[in-house]
């Protein structure tokens, strides 16, 4: 079960390389803005009458991952010694969760330690080519880092992000918009098999499985840990089904994104945080390197805000980075998505005039997070917009472009 199936997965140990950093010498990198999916990790749905697999969330004890990845091993011995010093602040809202890995079992939603070997690597590849190569930062990094979550307002964008003026309803369907999936993924013909022979395995009536989406979600943790896909008594997922259920998923992806209602959706999710990587591009700012915190839910619409989603589930521990350049006092940037360079796809880039090395000018995105995509909404605001698209007259959508 390669290729698309296990893509999702993104294991540890296939990271390895990437195109960060690499340009020529002549460009002085200035900053970094990264956007991460969380790693591998325990579902956070369930299937009727499947019980999770056991598996260990020692890693400390992964002796595998600790053969394959030196990096890892230094990892588990550095966090083993935090957790012995107990150096976390008492108002940590974050206290009754363990600082990594560290409990017998994976709990739901849990990261697992291979969900943690993947932001090792990934951390491994970003040390080497930005401040080993770039000396983007010093031994002195404290203040020069900013760590962030997904939240749809950022409280450090001066961007008006709307969230008050937003009807509660208009939020609510905002934010649900993610799921991605009807509830009566049983109804679709291309997933009656699919259901039916999940219906005879999980011993339930169809109706009362989950939407395709999450059944995906539920029995790619197994996939990833070469595990028997989810059961029920003597009887599991057929792979042969199953890659039908992830065809469909990945196919209702491809569609979605290309519908004026995933377009809009995605611009009203991610301006604010667009504009808040713009702004800090533009001033002169303390942090040199930034980090925010997201869920697929974050990654999937920014990919189709820049016009480069291809519709596939972003795998564990997917990354979206943009770099600033400086060159003859001009700022550039670049966006990169799991390694690779997408700047020359990017929808408000093309036909603008790109450096010989297909850098966008930071003006181009200044303008597209101010003004052009308001062209595009036909909205005066932002929150003009919010408050136009309640989503629940689709002609609305009709004549974004």
């Amino acid at each position: 079960m390669k290729d698309d199936i296990l893509y999702y997965c993104n294991f540890p140990t296939e990271i390895g390389n990437g195109e960060e950093g690499s340009i020529s010498s002549k460009y002085k990198l200035t900053k970094v803005f990264t956007i991460i999916r969380h790693g591998d990790r325990f579902p956070i749905h369930s299937i009727p009458n499947h019980k999770y697999l056991t598996e260990s969330c020692k890693a400390q004890d992964n002796v595998q991952l600790k053969k394959k990845l030196p990096s890892f091993k230094n990892y588990t011995e550095s966090m083993n010694k935090q957790v012995k010093l107990n150096l976390r602040n008492k108002g940590d809202s974050f206290k009754p969760f363990p600082i990594f890995p560290n409990d017998e079992f994976c709990g739901q939603a849990f990261l697992t330690p291979e969900g943690a070997a993947q932001h090792v690597e990934i951390g491994k590849l970003l040390n080497e080519r930005y401040i080993k190569n770039h000396k983007l930062l010093d031994d002195q990094y404290d203040n020069k880092v900013y760590a962030g979550n997904n939240s749809l307002c950022h409280q450090k964008s001066n961007h008006p992000c709307a969230c008050k003026p937003l009807k509660e309803e208009a939020i609510m369907n905002l934010m649900a918009s993610g799921v991605n999936q009807p509830a009566n993924s049983y109804k679709h013909p291309k997933l009656y098999s699919v259901y039916k022979h999940m219906s005879n395995v999980f011993d339930v009536d169809a109706s009362n499985l989950p939407p395709a989406r999450q059944i995906m979600d539920t029995a790619m943790v197994q996939a990833c840990h070469n595990e028997f896909l989810p059961s029920y008594k003597r009887d599991c997922i057929n792979p042969v089904e199953f890659r039908k259920l992830v065809n469909f998923v990945n196919s209702h992806g491809k569609t979605k994104v290309n519908t004026n209602f995933w377009k809009v959706v995605s611009y009203l999710k991610m301006i604010p945080l667009l504009y808040e990587i713009a702004s800090n591009m533009k001033e002169k700012t303390i942090e040199k390197f930034f980090l925010y915190s997201g869920h697929d839910s974050t990654i999937d619409p920014l990919l189709t805000l820049l016009g480069v989603n291809t519709g596939i589930w972003p795998p564990y521990a997917s990354r979206i980075i943009f770099e600033q350049y400086e060159y003859n006092e001009r700022n550039y940037f670049r966006v990169l998505y799991n390694g690779k360079d997408v700047t020359r796809k990017i929808g408000f880039c093309k036909g603008k005039p790109l450096e010989n090395d297909k850098l966008c000018s930071l003006e181009t995105l200044w303008q597209f997070v101010n003004f052009q995509y308001l062209k595009e909404l036909k909205c005066k605001s932002y929150r003009a917009a919010c408050s136009i698209f309640s989503f629940k007259d689709n002609s609305l959508f009709r004549n974004f472009t």
